[in-house]
């Protein structure tokens, strides 16, 4: 049996090394767990991204870029790591280890299955089992190779040709490898292959063969570190660049500035320390000064574009969070940020250290008594006054707020208090309807979760799936939104608020439809059907 015809190998017939063996297993489970890894991760990010619509659909191109990043840097982690634990390994563990590789990918890539034929050749010449190895170097495509790579067969057929003693391929196989030029290191010195021939010495060729093989050092955990480090840099800055602002979410502080300091700061040392390696090349340092000035211009333009982004994303940020209040679900904050020269506050809820999401949007506006441009405190609204008689850095709705605030003694933690509680209720109210939709037998197998839409309003989404219609299956969500447009009474002539199950085509391929409305008292949260489909 040809062990190096991929055809009449049979694999459980050999007599495998068992330490080549289990090391090359655990090559491909390594593999194997890191794809299955990488392909979860970026289920779970889209799984996010859909679900809480946190971020916009174009940011998913973010994402897949990060993990292509992240599956490559990886992948040649694990690559440097094998080939640092193939120079600790003898011939014999050496020759099985590259088999076992080039029987998993010869037949797919040619150039990968040339490259592993070469190093089992070698450890064959090593072991002088001078027949295998010349059946292996038969298996080469020689149009796959390069340059060096053909030398280094040359070079095994001379020593085969010496140890056989075959005169004419001893000076066919010498003229061959004379007459390959290559730059890289690596190889025999001709005068040395030249004394060799003539001693017919192939022992001695062996041994310089090995000795002059170039050991190039591996550093598996800096690649890893590095791809992990660039897969994150990406990930940040299209969370960052990609968040839905539009539906109130904004990055937590304290997540979005380590990242910006931890993501330019790393990219700052590792553009100077990837110069610092370039520029100590060889074959970098043969390049004129042109392209040498051009690369470091790159490096620069590159860093500034870096440094104005965090920039942005910075600027952009809430710079003080204030928790107020949590549940079960949610903790609920008031965020601070300065805005020419105003200091600002919003309500804000989350359930995780990276986003939150504006809430007092979904509020009506009619009856609110504080908005995101309102001030931190009357004081600040005094001192604005009094340094600018014009009120030019303030609205008429915010001094008008103040003043009410102030004449009240209102203070904001009763104001902010006040408003979460309104907009618990509102929860608490679209729960309810869901609840009795749940108990009438409809959407039994649902969950109810909270959103917003483009507009800010925030809505319970029901569901979302595939419903047919006429001949072809489209995307379905089940809504409930509430109505603030005017007062509702029940039968009793209590107020009450009107809620609205919406059936929406988020393809666009209908008009959205109205299901149903709902009353539901403030106060015990029952929930009465209204039986009609239009305003």
């Amino acid at each position: 049996m040809n062990i190096y015809n991929i055809d009449q190998f049979q694999k459980n017939e050999y007599s495998w090394n068992p330490v080549a063996k289990r090391r090359a297993g655990n090559y491909f489970i390594k593999l194997g767990v890191g794809v299955a890894l990488i392909f979860a991760l970026y289920g779970l990010l889209g799984y996010f991204l859909f679900v809480t619509h946190a971020f916009v659909t174009q940011t998913l191109w973010g994402y897949g870029a990060a993990m292509v990043i992240l599956a490559f840097g990886l992948r040649l982690a694990l690559n440097a790591g094998s080939r640092k634990q193939t120079r600790k390994m003898s011939s014999d563990e050496k020759h099985d280890y590259a088999l076992y590789f080039y029987h998993r990918h010869g037949r797919k890539n040619t150039v990968l299955g040339n490259f592993y034929l070469v190093i089992c050749a070698q450890a064959d010449v090593c072991q002088r089992k001078y027949e295998l190895a010349e059946q292996a170097l038969d298996q080469i495509v020689m149009e796959k190779c390069k340059a060096d790579q053909l030398k280094q067969i040359w070079l095994l057929r001379l020593i085969i040709a010496l140890a056989i003693d075959d005169e004419e391929k001893m000076q066919e196989t010498f003229i061959c490898y004379n007459g390959i030029e290559v730059r890289s290191k690596g190889f025999p010195a001709t005068d040395i292959v030249r004394e060799c021939v003539d001693h017919r010495d192939a022992e001695t060729l062996t041994e310089v063969m090995k000795q002059s093989v170039v050991v190039k050092k591996e550093h598996p955990l800096r690649i890893g570190c590095i791809s992990i480090f660039l897969a994150y840099c990406i990930l940040f800055y299209a969370a960052a660049l990609g968040i839905n602002t539009d539906s109130g979410y904004v990055l937590r502080y304290m997540f979005a500035t380590i990242s910006i300091l931890v993501t330019f700061l790393g990219l700052l040392v590792l553009v100077i320390w990837l110069n610092i390696r370039l520029f100590g090349n060889e074959t970098f340092s043969r390049r004129s000064s042109v392209n040498k000035v051009c690369f470091v211009i790159i490096c620069a333009i590159f860093l500034l574009c870096m440094a104005e982004n965090s920039v942005i994303i910075y600027l952009g940020l809430e710079w003080k969070e204030e928790v107020i209040s949590q549940d079960e679900k949610y903790t609920y904050l008031k965020a601070y940020s300065e805005r020419a020269y105003n200091v600002t506050t919003t309500l804000y809820r989350t359930n995780n250290p990276f986003v939150m999401q504006r809430i007092n949007s979904c509020l009506p506006s009619a009856d609110s008594n504080w908005s995101e441009d309102s001030t931190d405190s009357s004081d600040a609204n005094q001192d604005i006054t009094d340094n600018s008689t014009n009120g030019a850095s303030n609205s008429a709705s915010d001094e008008t707020a103040g003043e009410s605030a102030t004449d009240n003694g209102i203070s904001d933690s009763d104001s902010y208090s006040s408003e979460l509680e309104q907009y618990q209720l509102l929860e608490n109210e679209i729960t309810a309807v869901f609840e009795y939709l749940q108990n009438e037998g409809q959407f039994t197998d649902a969950e109810l979760s909270f959103d917003a839409n483009a507009k800010g309003e925030t809505y319970g989404l029901i569901s979302a799936g595939q419903e047919q219609a006429g001949t072809r299956m489209v995307d379905v969500e089940y809504r409930l939104y509430i109505n603030f447009n005017g007062e509702k009474t029940n039968d009793e002539g209590k107020t009450c608020t009107e809620i609205v199950l919406e059936k929406l085509y988020p393809g666009g391929s209908y008009s959205t439809e109205l299901v149903d409305f709902y009353l539901v008292d403030p106060d015990t949260l029952q929930v009465v059907d209204e039986h009609k489909t239009t305003w």
